[in-house]
């Protein structure tokens, strides 16, 4: 009976040493109860801790607890919390590493086939990070941390991780953090790395994200590359599904068709104030979202005006999901994630312009805001060297709008100067918790002004024009003035002067961009000049 249960090497190693059978009966009962204790240890070291319950998730504290997760499907269905960071080495993935697996890396937390096992549980990473994960499996779908996602009521809950410097490569449905998502929710999630797909729905953070699926307060700064279609920064392709509060940075790259910044393909999801830079990415149309030049796309007025959620403003909510750091140290001066810091981010006034007017021993300055924020007000000062000591000449502060998304338009009046003298000057923004800023230097130089002797609009030069063309006009007296472009339709594009100008001459530019700072389609526009005792329209013709 013994002997049955014995494997050869323990039989023939047992009987070479003459046990007798009352020894051997206990040397065998030992040796059964180490191996019972040794499969309940090995059991019971699955997981750092837990039991696996929505009120007692399983911990994952390590590579070891990953492992277990990721090779055994009969767990997909519990709960989970990150309670470390977890990071890999080059080593891992080698050759006797623990997740070599004949060179294929990591094995995915559920199947990417929609017939095979998917991952049902939640996963909350409690702001914890992996970092170096790698999977090399070009001839297989649904590769990523978790392969195939799928919940019902509730849905699946993934949260709070970051996936960083991951090197993920599969055929279709790939992605840093879910390959394939249904019915599935997920928060504060992030990649960054490289993700390459030979295949569809290929996406920095998911790949295919859809029935009634979310991703909220998400971002990714993936290299996406796929060489088929539905390729995204953030998502492959999104079908009704919704995507909020989130972004991608990543380059992004497809040979075939439906390739985009933020999402590849979009079947049925609504786009709602939505952004991209059309010089990074070279692109001036995309099936969604609004595009924006670099210098408005690190604008925050560009989107508080479309409704987003500010930490510096409370117009649009006091949920706080957004915050820029103008500095440019935090996501290069782009819009990113408040959760990412943590702290508020002031933002200085934006100045839309700051001149300097020459008059009669005078100088009028003038500057407009198109925003401010904490703004206690602004010190003027003036020097006679470019770069020389500049000296504050205003009494008082002079009063700024606090906090305001709106546009404010002030004037300052530098008076008792001697003519013919060449003067510079700088705009200083103070905020609420005595922080500066300075703009400019602006020079004029005050001298007896030629008063024209009738009202005239010259035609711009150059005309046709592409970046830029001059406009000039005379008043012959002081007066209000208003300076406006229209399209061939009638609509308002511009509005370069709306206000009172003394007597004289003047020039100023235009860059072919709409009021909202929008680069103008090439075509045909209309330059108006309206004063109390004049009108005139010219013709301008602006080519890309």
């Amino acid at each position: 009976m013994f002997k049955s249960m014995i494997n050869p090497y323990l039989s023939s190693r047992f009987i070479g040493r003459n046990i007798s059978g009352k020894k051997f009966s206990l040397v065998l009962g030992f040796l059964l109860i180490i191996g019972l204790a040794m499969s309940s240890s090995l059991m019971a070291q699955s997981y750092s801790g837990g039991s696996g319950t929505s009120g007692d998730p399983y911990q994952i504290a390590n590579k070891a607890d990953l492992k277990y997760l990721s090779e055994n499907s009969g767990e997909w269905g519990k709960y989970f919390k990150q309670t470390a960071d977890i990071n890999f080495i080059a080593s891992d993935f080698q050759s006797g590493g623990d997740f070599y697996n004949s060179g294929y890396g990591f094995i995915p937390i559920g199947e990417g086939d929609k017939f095979g096992t998917r991952f049902t549980g939640s996963y909350d990473g409690q702001n914890h990070t992996i970092d170096g994960l790698f999977i090399n499996r070009p001839s297989n779908s649904g590769i990523g941390f978790f392969g195939g996602v799928r919940g019902w009521e509730p849905p699946v809950n993934i949260s709070n991780i970051g996936l960083t410097n991951v090197n993920i490569t599969g055929s279709g449905f790939v992605a840093g953090l879910a390959a394939s998502c249904d019915y599935v929710s997920i928060s504060n999630c992030y990649t960054t790395g490289s993700i390459n797909g030979s295949y569809d729905n290929v996406g920095g953070l998911v790949g295919w994200h859809g029935s009634t699926s979310s991703i909220s307060n998400c971002y990714s700064n993936c290299t996406v590359i796929g060489t088929s279609e539905s390729v995204g920064g953030l998502i492959g392709r999104i079908y009704e599904a919704s995507v909020t509060n989130s972004y991608a940075t990543g380059s992004v790259s497809g040979t075939i068709t439906y390739i985009g910044g933020l999402v590849g393909r979009n079947y049925s999801s609504t786009v709602n104030n939505c952004f991209w830079d059309t010089q990074t990415s070279g692109q001036d149309l995309s099936a969604g979202g609004t595009g924006k030049t670099t210098v408005k796309m690190k604008t925050h007025t560009t989107f508080t005006a479309a409704g987003w959620d500010f930490e510096v403003e409370t117009e649009n909510g006091t949920n706080d999901y957004w915050d820029m750091d103008y500095s440019l140290a935090k996501n290069n001066g782009y819009p990113y994630l408040s959760w990412e810091d943590g702290e508020d981010v002031s933002l200085p006034v934006e100045l839309s312009s700051f001149t300097a007017t020459s008059g009669h021993g005078q100088v009028t300055l003038r500057w407009i805001t198109e925003s401010e924020i904490e703004n206690l007000g602004f010190n003027i000062y003036r020097s006679i060297h470019l770069n020389s000591q500049y000296t504050i000449i205003n009494n008082q502060l002079i009063p700024g709008a606090g906090n305001s998304s709106s546009r404010h338009e002030y004037e300052y009046v530098d008076k008792d100067l001697s003519n013919w003298v060449k003067y510079w000057y700088k705009l200083e923004d103070v905020d609420y918790s005595g922080n500066t800023k300075f703009h400019g230097p602006v020079s004029a130089t005050p001298m007896k002004r030629a008063v024209p002797r009738e009202f005239r609009l010259y035609p711009n030069y150059p005309n046709p024009f592409n970046p830029l063309t001059t406009i000039s006009y005379d008043l012959p007296e002081d007066g209000f003035v208003e300076l406006t472009i229209y399209n061939m339709r009638g609509e308002k594009v511009a509005t370069l002067m709306q206000g009172k100008q003394e007597a004289g001459s003047y020039q100023m530019n235009w860059d072919g961009t709409s009021q909202s700072g929008d680069m103008v389609a090439s075509g045909i526009y209309f330059l108006r000049i309206v004063s109390e005792n004049f009108y005139k329209t010219n013709k301008m013709i602006f080519i890309r």
